[in-house]
């Protein structure tokens, strides 16, 4: 346990839109971003696996953006 990396910050933006829409009790809008600002990062870190003494790296996850709709009858 002595892999070391510099420390980060991720933001997530979570929207959601509510709108009247007939025959619909509940119509909604909503949209996720994951990783807003795109920082580069480590999601795992691992100072060796399998009994080597070699460290393992994961690239974390990249700007994700989510859209989805609900609909409510």
């Amino acid at each position: 346990n002595d892999q070391v990396v510099p420390s980060y910050t991720l933001w997530d933006l979570d929207a959601t839109y509510e709108l009247s829409v007939s025959n619909a009790k509940r119509f909604v809008l909503q949209l996720n971003v994951i990783n807003l600002l795109d920082e580069k990062y480590y999601g795992n870190i691992s100072s060796g696996t399998g009994g080597t003494s070699v460290g393992f790296f994961q690239i974390g996850t990249p700007r994700t953006v989510l859209a989805s709709v609900r609909v409510d009858f």
